[in-house]
């Protein structure tokens, strides 16, 4: 009785962290002999030592938002078909839609690790490599893929994806306090050693399908931080320059890109049957180098109210000609 009283009061407030600040769940947070708990609070220690086997210690994934799987994917007579389907309407798919659709996914591989009581506490250091990838799609994406070609605007600004993988030093104390009983601390330092980092952003992107014209304007930029990393560029027939493709083929290799530091805090109290938790994790940053930029340069317009086709050959408007001015415009467009 006493343990599960521990458990729901431990529950109780991980769920009000949970609505607070949209952290992750962990399993393992409520096993008492978990090796891995210092990890979601330091304050945790253990009343063993351990050593982990490289790459075999411990794996932690994590996928969070508010896009649910259910919005994507539906059931039709049977059949798993997939939101673009038919079979099902606009106006259901578009109801389970948010304005701005958040998917988020967390990996952490432990290499090596080792915990020993020492210095007043217990005491852990660990070798870990990290991922993080994040992504914020607009409904009206969702739209224009659902609905095809019909007669409105598409406004997909604001969307946006973000990758970044780096490695983790840390070193982690725990002890007691002595003064005030069932109170422990503890505080973990990592330093950080950033791999790569990928970040584009939509400042401006929609598309307006009219019986008469189409007009389209983007603006936007990328960010990527890859040893090695390279972007592809071509000609078009006006003389400008433009992204074609991306490649790792170039100067350098992979490998650390950038540094950091970081830091998780943590404390527990034990009232009576009841044990309370708290932990602030990853506060720090990561400072990346040989960034590479790609920018639409401000905002590119494209309207095909603009071309008028012509059937002359010898006309400067010709259809081959026009073509190839469209053509132009459109590389520039992306």
């Amino acid at each position: 009785m006493k343990r599960i009283n521990r458990i729901l009061a431990l529950g109780g407030i991980m769920a009000a962290s949970l609505a607070s600040v949209a952290q992750n769940t962990n399993s393992g947070y409520f096993l008492e002999g978990y090796s891995y708990r210092y990890q979601m609070n330091p304050a945790f220690g253990n009343d063993r030592h351990f050593v982990s086997m490289p790459a075999l210690g411990n794996l932690n994934l994590a996928v969070r938002g508010n896009l649910h799987l259910s919005s994507i994917v539906y059931s039709l007579n049977g059949r798993t078909v997939l939101f673009t389907n038919p079979g099902i309407s606009a106006s259901e798919v578009m109801g389970n839609l948010s304005d701005k659709n958040r998917i988020g996914a967390n990996v952490k591989l432990n290499i090596l690790s080792a915990g020993f009581k020492a210095f007043g506490g217990y005491n852990t250091v660990s070798v870990n490599a990290r991922s993080n990838v994040n992504a914020i799609v607009p409904k009206a994406f969702f739209s224009l893929a659902k609905e095809g070609i019909s007669n409105k605007t598409y406004d997909i600004r604001n969307l946006r994806a973000r990758a970044m993988g780096y490695a983790e030093l840390a070193l982690n104390h725990s002890h007691d306090i002595k003064a005030l009983p069932g109170l422990r601390i503890g505080a973990s330092v990592k330093a950080l050693v950033g791999v790569a980092n990928f970040d584009a952003y939509f400042n401006e992107a929609d598309l307006t399908l009219g019986e008469n014209e189409w007009i389209a304007r983007t603006n936007a930029d990328i960010y990527a931080n890859i040893g090695g990393f390279q972007y592809e560029h071509e000609t078009n027939k006006k003389g400008g320059e433009y992204v074609s493709g991306m490649n790792l083929d170039g100067d350098g290799s992979i490998g650390p890109n950038g540094f950091g530091v970081a830091f998780d805090l943590g404390a527990t109290y034990q009232w009576g049957d009841f044990n309370f938790s708290v932990a602030a994790l990853d506060l720090g940053f990561i400072s990346f180098s040989d960034t590479r930029h790609a920018t639409t340069g401000g905002t590119r317009t494209v309207n095909t109210d603009a071309y008028i086709f012509n059937a002359d050959d010898d006309a400067s408007n010709s259809f081959s000609n026009e073509w190839k001015r469209l053509r132009d415009n459109l590389e520039e467009l992306y």
